[in-house]
């Protein structure tokens, strides 16, 4: 707790910093909440300057900032296909209602030269083995392909919904930075802060799945427990933990 603390005052001032947390020692044993990363190369100068987007938001045109409505855009469908695919793989995990959680690192990539949407999709009410949770990064791309080739402002020449949502996020060796820490990179310092988009709620009724943003319980949360919500790995047991594939209460 005192660590997330001294994170959030860090990320108050404006020092940036680089926590990270390593798959914990055990795994694949070791119980992890469902997770995906998504990231998508993007054309800014491909949106017209007319654009609605733009027209909300003037100073993401003056200042070559992504649109916050155009993630939204971009996110809601991807959350709605990790819920689905979590339901399809956790027994015992219902459609009528999912908490997400959605943290948010876009902007300018130094490795790839060039504007990227960059998220981490958490759901943190269950936890599964690694290899339930790989399971289900495998059927969100298989449900996503091909839905995103029409996006105008999408650099197709990078474009690769394997990229996408990237296989390396579930490595032994990967490193997930904690909320309010920079994006580290393999290569380059990215610079980008991973930070709060959004705590939705995905509900499934009368035939069509719906997602409500949680705005005034988001609007309560500690920047600590941003931290805590937003990581791969259950810091309790709190949570229903999958064992052979069958959630139990704890």
């Amino acid at each position: 707790q005192k660590l997330f603390c001294y994170v959030t005052f860090l990320n108050q001032v404006g020092i940036p910093s680089l926590l990270c947390e390593p798959q914990p020692e055990g795994s694949p044993h070791e119980p992890v909440r469902p997770f995906i990363y998504v990231n998508m190369p993007i054309n800014l100068s491909a949106i017209p300057e007319d654009h609605e987007y733009y027209r909300m938001e003037r100073v993401a045109k003056e200042m070559r900032l992504i649109p916050e409505a155009l993630k939204r855009d971009f996110i809601s469908p991807i959350v709605k296909a990790f819920v689905r695919s979590c339901i399809m793989m956790i027994e015992g995990m219902t459609s009528s209602s999912n908490l997400v959680v959605v943290l948010d690192s876009s902007g300018w990539s130094h490795m790839d030269s060039g504007y990227k949407l960059s998220f981490r999709v958490v759901c943190p009410e269950v936890a599964v083995t690694l290899s339930t949770a790989f399971k289900i990064r495998e059927k969100v791309a298989f449900s996503l392909r091909g839905d995103m080739e029409s996006t105008p402002w999408l650099d197709h020449d990078n474009f690769d919904v394997e990229k996408m949502i990237p296989k390396e996020a579930f490595a032994p060796d990967m490193l997930h930075p904690l909320t309010y820490c920079y994006w580290s990179g393999h290569y380059k310092l990215e610079r980008r802060w991973l930070r709060p988009f959004g705590l939705l709620q995905v509900l499934h009724a009368h035939g069509r799945w719906e997602i409500d943003p949680l705005r005034t319980w988001a609007a309560e949360l500690k920047k600590e427990d941003w931290i805590k919500l937003g990581s791969p790995w259950p810091k309790t047991r709190q949570c229903r933990i999958e064992r052979q594939d069958v959630v139990e209460e704890c």
